[in-house]
């Protein structure tokens, strides 16, 4: 159920196209605006605007969940890549766009490569705690690297679960990033990332993966068992891929959190 409500979060979802308009408008519901302690109303319930891959502005929704905006482009009649990116944490419906009257209205510009990377993790991938749509890290790495990118962030519900691991093998992608360090025990994080990547390659023999280490957990330094459970999941992850490109796996990587995110970071 954990997993089944999370699945209803648009986390990740953006719009994207070209236009000449020098306007856009936006009306869109949120039937749930509330907020939790640690993000932002915006983060988890609004939408940011980037044109030409520059942050422009963010809308929200008022008390009664709408949210109405309207954007100025630019002043000149010119193509202009435009994207929406959709909140983190909630579901909204979209009533309409709006453009200047005439304004054409075609598709983006392609992506760097054809098929989206998929991501699959726990909040840290989901968005939280971004402050604002276009602020998780998926969205941050999908305009640096040009690349479209799936979501699969379940804010503590990352669990590596074999349905689910079914579910994301499904998927046509460039390549899967395993980043659900930070929801499982130990034990649990041993014993189900090795099926979660035996899953993903019987459809996808030559896809690269990646696993991702925990990065510092500031909690580690003021509790030694909550620094071991860290060691011990970083070891996992390290030992496996390391065990894996042994028995010939090459298109499966370690990628070390501590490198992202170190105590000194």
């Amino acid at each position: 159920p954990a997993v089944w409500g999370l699945a209803q979060h648009p986390s990740g979802a953006r719009l994207r196209f070209r236009t000449d308009s020098t306007r856009l408008g936006l009306v869109a519901k949120n039937p749930d605006a509330s907020t939790m302690h640690h993000m932002t109303s915006v983060g988890q319930n609004g939408f940011d605007l980037y044109v030409d891959g520059q942050y422009r502005n963010s809308a929200w929704p008022d008390a009664k969940g709408l949210i109405q905006r309207e954007w100025a482009l630019g002043d000149e009649h010119q193509m202009r890549e435009v994207t929406l990116y959709l909140p983190l944490y909630k579901a909204v419906s979209i009533e309409r766009l709006v453009l200047d009257p005439g304004a054409t209205l075609i598709a983006p510009t392609p992506m760097a490569r054809p098929r989206p990377v998929v991501f699959y993790g726990s909040s840290i991938t989901q968005g939280g705690c971004a402050e604002n749509p276009g602020l998780s890290y998926t969205a941050i790495l999908g305009r640096s690297l040009n690349l479209d990118f799936i979501n699969l962030g379940f804010s503590g519900a990352g669990l590596g679960e074999p349905a689910v691991a079914e579910a994301v093998a499904e998927i046509d992608a460039e390549a899967f990033v395993l980043d659900y360090w930070a929801n499982p025990s130990p034990e649990v994080y041993r014993e189900t990332l090795p099926g979660f990547v035996d899953t993903v390659r019987r459809r996808h023999p030559r896809t690269p993966i990646l696993v991702t280490g925990p990065f510092w957990f500031p909690a580690e330094a003021g509790s030694a068992a909550i620094h071991a459970q860290q060691e011990s999941k970083r070891k996992t992850a390290r030992d496996f891929v390391a065990a894996r490109r042994k028995a010939g796996d090459r298109e499966i990587v370690f990628v070390d959190g501590l490198e992202m995110l170190s105590r000194s970071q």
